[in-house]
């Protein structure tokens, strides 16, 4: 397709965000405007008017939308596309590093740890240190650690700025993290960007080697960058200024993962002379539900300010429930879901949101009541469940022979007869040497282990050599199934007849399966390229629509999805927005953006719910309409809400709570509904019913 014909399946506001060729450029896409449409439409019309695709780059921040991106762009321009760089920022990095990683101390083929992976090494540590564990919680310690990373401050540097005794164990622990990676050869997530950022600084040479090759840069929803991807994009950035960043200040919801909304915010203050185009055409939603979720974000004060408009039809009003409790809301959800799928509207375009993952448990019960199936997203990752797991670690120590972990992982798994005392002892010896485990095996007999366990580690190790001789030049599914085959994993782990068994082997069956797919596109691929994408890999990555399911999950993990029909649930003060946001505007500007973002995925269907009443640490608490609800005009819904604009809920009249002249002592409560009453007692706001 030529520039022209590029440019005739766009708006106005498109064109100029495609036609707009050098120096900065942000442009303002907000919700369902077309922005993925725009971002590949503008690299089609690089291509088209005489950029060499070799000097683009384009980051977005998951593989899903990458590999999406990727498809469009080459069904509009062809296969000159395909020498374009595309990626996830932790991919791109990746690559950077595999190429120079001998310049920092590492091979290329490094193994990169994900988050359970990093955990269970400060574990260990901790336990090392004997530190108490009830002090020293190994998640919150590898919070603290990834915040310093992103920030490029070393173990020495924390050291120096630490307090209190405490800090100055975390900079212990921080220190052995980083000598035990170093010593496996292998890379946290945080690693991957900070070491990319710490290379293009320390070798000037091989960063005007990437400005000169990246001259176009496009990065994608850059409303959720944080410092350092901002560091690592203004350093690849700075000497051509060829830099377009798109996204939307009203969806910057991850700070809780360090992103920065000031990153969008003052990013024509950062590049001088910057172009914005704000795309406020919605392609998405209905004029009620645009109009409802405008009138929250309005409030925000943090903001570029964007007016959104829609040509499509007005649509259904809102729908407000208020139950009493979470209960009876999930009950009411599947009712209304009963409804729209009896009116046509599949399952799979139904979407279930709600702030807190905790909240998923009464939906669940309430869809297994109601016999409606359903998918969470965002559940446990493929990639982290235990027998996944457990292959790849295999393949890890294929690809890298110095990958402690994953060896320790699989040494007795299947069982083998290794004990405990004998994995810590090669464990021990290895680090005194300074080598990998599998580099002093052959010397195993004069450790002290008992014979029983020297038989049974030497005769893994004698399989793992088996195993990598024969997987040598081999697909990766194939090296899967020669793993499978000598260590007979399925026979020995599973029964075939136990349906949680028969799960895990469907699971095995994915990953082959992932592994064929792998096989059948990289034509030159290998094990180490698929770990990378593997280790890269999210759980949204996984994600696609199923006809036959609702879908339930947080809000968070709806970023970038659109239903035909979505309900917001859990919708009261102290849970959307989140308590722990109260107290801050900056949170709950972030709170009001989240609550944006769950409005706009719904395309023609959008119901709030909320209860009165919340379980909370086991006793049941009055709560109140979420303050979200009361920033959206009453005209807006198809029913009157149950609480007044001023923050208070509407009175009850007193004097006749309980209608009781029914037969059979039958009673309508404003809250339970029809109800039997045994007896009342007392007169007027006095009166009690015993049910």
């Amino acid at each position: 397709m030529d520039k022209i014909g590029i440019l005739a399946e766009l708006n106005e506001k498109q064109k100029e965000a495609c036609q707009i060729i050098e120096g900065p450029l942000l442009i303002l896409a907000g919700a369902g405007s077309g922005k993925t449409r725009t971002i590949t439409y503008r690299i089609a019309y690089l291509i088209a008017s005489g950029i060499n695709p070799i000097n683009i780059l384009a980051v977005t921040f998951t593989n899903k939308s990458a590999e999406e991106m990727k498809q469009r762009v080459q069904s509009l321009i062809g296969d000159r596309s395909n020498f374009m760089t595309m990626g996830t920022f932790h991919s791109i990095c990746s690559r950077i590093l595999r190429k120079h990683a001998e310049l920092l101390g590492f091979t290329s083929n490094y193994a990169i740890y994900d988050q359970k992976d990093s955990i269970n090494l400060i574990k260990k540590i901790i336990s090392n240190l004997d530190l108490p564990k009830e002090t020293f919680k190994p998640k919150r310690i590898k919070n603290v650690i990834g915040k310093l990373k992103r920030e490029l401050v070393s173990p020495e540097q924390y050291e120096k700025s630490a307090y209190s005794p405490n800090m100055l164990k975390i900079a212990i622990i921080y220190r052995e993290y980083i000598k035990y990676l170093k010593l496996n050869n292998s890379m946290d997530f945080d690693d991957l960007i900070s070491k990319t950022v710490l290379l293009l600084e320390k070798y000037p040479e091989i960063k005007l080697y990437y400005n000169n090759k990246f001259k176009f840069i496009l990065v994608d929803e850059y409303q959720d960058t944080n410092r350092i991807q901002f560091k690592l994009i203004n350093l690849l950035s700075d000497v051509y200024n060829n830099i377009c960043v798109v996204g939307d200040d009203d969806q910057s919801i991850y700070s809780f993962r360090g992103a920065d909304i000031e990153n969008i915010l003052s990013f024509d203050q950062v590049y001088k002379n910057t172009k914005t185009i704000r795309l406020e055409q919605n392609y998405r939603s209905t004029k009620y539900i645009l109009k409802a979720a405008s009138s929250v974000i309005v409030n925000n004060v943090e903001r570029k300010g964007k007016t959104l408009f829609s040509d499509w039809k007005n649509g259904e009003k809102l729908n407000l429930i208020e139950s009493y409790s979470s209960m009876e809301e999930a009950n009411t959800v599947m009712e209304e879901i009963k409804k729209l799928n009896k009116r046509g509207v599949s399952l799979g375009n139904l979407a279930i949101l709600y702030r807190t993952n905790a909240q998923s448990r009464s939906l669940e019960m309430a869809a297994q009541k109601f016999q409606i199936p359903y998918i969470i997203v965002g559940s446990v990752k493929f990639f982290e469940r235990v027998e996944i797991k457990n292959i790849i670690a295999y393949l890890n120590i294929l690809a890298n022979p110095k990958d402690n972990m994953s060896l320790l992982r699989i040494i007795n798994v299947p069982t083998r007869g290794i004990g405990k005392k004998a994995t810590q002892t090669l464990e021990f010896e290895a680090h005194f040497k300074g080598k990998s485990i599998l580099d002093i095996i052959p010397n195993i007999a004069s450790m002290d282990i008992p014979s029983r366990s020297i038989k049974a580690i030497n005769n893994f190790y004698s399989m793992y050599i088996k195993i990598k001789n024969n997987s040598k030049n081999k697909g990766v599914r194939k090296t899967i199934e020669i793993i499978l085959e000598e260590t007979d994993y399925i026979d020995k782990m599973y029964n075939k007849t136990d349906p949680e068994s028969v799960s895990r082997i469907e699971n095995i069956e994915e990953l082959l399966n992932s592994a064929n797919e792998y096989d059948i596109i990289n034509e030159n691929g290998n094990i180490e390229t698929y770990l990378q994408q593997v280790s890269l890999f999210t759980d949204i990555d996984r994600w696609k629509e199923v006809s036959d399911r609702v879908n339930m999950m947080t809000v968070h993990s709806a970023k970038g999805l659109e239903f035909t029909g979505v309900f917001v649930v859990g919708a009261m003060d102290g849970l959307f927005p989140h308590i722990i946001n109260l107290e801050s505007n900056d949170k709950i500007e972030e709170e009001r953006r989240l609550f944006y973002v769950a409005l706009t995925r719904a395309k023609e269907y959008l119901t709030i719910t909320y209860s009165r009443t919340r379980d909370f640490h086991g006793s049941i608490n009055p709560s109140i309409p979420s303050r979200f609800i009361k920033e959206i005009p009453e005209t807006l819904f198809k029913n009157k809400p149950y609480f007044k604009y001023d923050n208070s809920l509407l009175e009850e009249p007193k004097d006749n709570i309980f209608e009781t002249n029914i037969d059979n002592n039958l009673a309508i409560h404003p809250v339970f509904g029809k109800i039997r009453v045994i007896k009342t007692t007392g007169n007027g706001d006095q009166k009690r019913a015993y049910i």
